[in-house]
């Protein structure tokens, strides 16, 4: 199983860990940007705000390359107003 978590809030944060470290599972976070004194438990990769034509093409590519079986929506949580565009 492989699970793809986008965006970089505590919720993002501690799913990581969770999928990693108890269920030791393969997965991806997707963030905007890196908080520097959060310890990151996967693999991170940096795209931008995700309602951005180009950056939302990108997560279409890292879709397609990495082919996760589950996707986590993350960002709803954190950013709201982002959520709704």
């Amino acid at each position: 199983m492989k699970i793809l978590i986008l965006g970089g809030g505590q919720d993002g944060i501690i799913l990581s860990y969770l999928i990693s470290r108890k269920y030791n599972l393969d997965g991806l976070l997707i963030l905007r940007g890196k908080v520097k004194e959060f310890k990151y438990y996967l693999p991170v990769i940096e795209i931008g705000s995700f309602v951005d034509e180009e950056n939302y093409r990108k997560l279409e590519e890292i879709i397609d390359k990495y082919k996760p079986t589950h996707i986590i929506n993350t960002v709803a949580l954190s950013s709201t107003s982002q959520c709704n565009q």
